[in-house]
């Protein structure tokens, strides 16, 4: 009969297999081949300025454009200090025809309420096309800066 000292071995080697599966598994998911990476989508990065400088904080989505025949799942991107990759903190981008959607910030005061800080203009969009390989983009948002809803005005 096997003492316990002869098994002893086992847990070490088990922990090592767990571990190995826990770093592939993490490589995996973040190489653009996990779940995030839709089919028919490309990561996409660049930059974003408004008024000439760094959007300092924002978000950056692109929808495909069913007008123009743009198929898929919409992709997403954080935006900070003007520059954004779909790689960090969003998901790939749909090849084809997008409608690109722009909201940003002073990225002051941030909290739950105002996730960019005070919004710096009306949420900006623009159209592009999206090719499989697609070079850094560089994306001027043209919009007139927010006002402030009139509490006075009659809504009704």
């Amino acid at each position: 009969m096997a003492s316990n000292s002869d098994k002893s071995f086992l847990v070490p080697l088990l922990a090592a297999f767990v571990l190995l599966a826990l770093i592939a598994g993490y490589v995996w998911f973040n190489s653009g081949a996990g779940p995030e990476m839709p089919p028919n989508s490309v990561h996409v990065a660049g930059e974003v300025k408004w008024q000439g400088q760094p959007l300092k904080l924002g978000l950056i989505v692109f929808e495909p454009d069913a007008t123009k025949g743009g198929k898929g799942v919409q992709g997403y991107a954080q935006i900070t200090e003007g520059k954004f990759d779909t790689k960090n903190e969003g998901v790939a981008a749909p090849i084809g025809p997008c409608l690109v959607r722009i909201t940003g910030g002073d990225g002051v005061a941030v909290d739950g309420f105002a996730p960019f800080g005070k919004l710096l203009f009306d949420e900006y969009s623009q159209t592009l096309e999206v090719g499989e390989s697609t070079s850094p983009l560089s994306i001027e948002v043209k919009a007139a800066p927010y006002k402030e809803p009139d509490p006075e005005q009659d809504l009704g």
